[in-house]
């Protein structure tokens, strides 16, 4: 097995985002999903982007709510106003928090307070592949 995106899955990161919510929908047979998670920022892609998928997401019905997960306090922070600005606020955040990890505790939590947005914790990040 290998690790990586496919070719069809590079390139245009607002695409393959919602190509992938599509893909989800059909596999579970739904209409929508609650929330539309970005689950780790993409340097490689500009946040704009990323926040107008997860908008495009619930302006179309596709989702009820945007969400982030492992973001650091900076990156929440843009994320919540660009989503706030574009019409889809930042409903909830999803870090790796753990007796092990606390890196939440250096102000991903004081800005999930400021900006209203729920936390979620997870005790370790997703598997890239």
């Amino acid at each position: 097995m290998t690790c990586g995106p496919a070719p069809t899955e590079t390139g245009v990161p607002e695409k393959y985002l919602l190509a992938s919510l599509d893909q989800s929908l059909k596999r579970l047979g739904l209409d929508y999903v609650d929330i539309f998670y970005s689950h780790r920022p993409d340097p490689s892609t500009p946040l704009e982007e990323t926040c107008g998928a997860l908008t495009h997401a619930v302006r179309t019905g596709k989702a009820l709510y945007a969400g982030v997960s492992n973001y650091g306090p900076e990156q929440t922070l843009r994320a919540a106003t660009l989503l706030r600005e574009m019409g889809a606020p930042c409903l909830i955040h999803q870090p790796r928090y753990s007796m092990f990890d606390r890196a939440p505790e250096q102000g991903l939590f004081d800005v999930l307070v400021r900006e209203g947005i729920g936390g979620i914790v997870s005790p370790r990040s997703p598997k890239a592949c």
